[in-house]
């Protein structure tokens, strides 16, 4: 009988990326910033400056929130994976050497496939936030119109 991976009777476990730390990170500090901006909403003046900040927020939770998503389900997906073979282990060794046909015909599970994690979406609903967040932007009530002036130098004229 033929193995499909020599060595061994099973396929491989999917391989994880290396980075998936780095990207926990950047999706925990996405969400906390997201959460800052937030509760910054509530010491805002004026109904703009609200709208700014809440969206301003949703756009750093939404990749931060979506990544830890995907994680799960794809925990999820490599537990059933496990789960398939270890039955099939299960099967295949009661049945041993006296049914090789039997053993060969039950195939082995199929590995997960990598999942479409909708990233351009979710990219494309950032950036559309983030125009409607330039939108909505409260204007400058500071009157300095952006430039600076030094306040010393306008009281005394020099």
């Amino acid at each position: 009988m033929q193995q499909p991976y020599p060595g061994s009777p099973f396929p491989p476990r999917p391989a994880t990326p290396r980075n998936r730390d780095r990207k926990k990170i950047f999706a925990i500090v996405a969400i906390v910033a997201g959460l800052a901006m937030w509760v910054a909403s509530v010491e805002a003046e004026s109904g703009r400056q609200i709208a700014f900040n809440l969206i301003a927020s949703l756009i750093l939770l939404l990749p931060g929130a979506w990544w830890f998503l995907q994680e799960k389900r794809d925990r999820k997906v490599a537990a059933e994976f496990d789960e398939k073979l270890q039955q099939h282990e299960y099967y295949s060794t009661l049945l041993g050497p006296t049914d090789p046909d039997v053993v060969a015909g039950m195939g082995l599970p199929d590995p997960p496939k990598p999942v479409n994690r909708w990233w351009p979406i979710i990219g494309a609903v950032c950036f559309l936030l983030f125009l409607t967040a330039i939108w909505v932007q409260p204007e400058d009530t500071t009157g300095t119109g952006g430039a600076y002036r030094d306040t010393v130098t306008e009281n005394t004229g020099n």
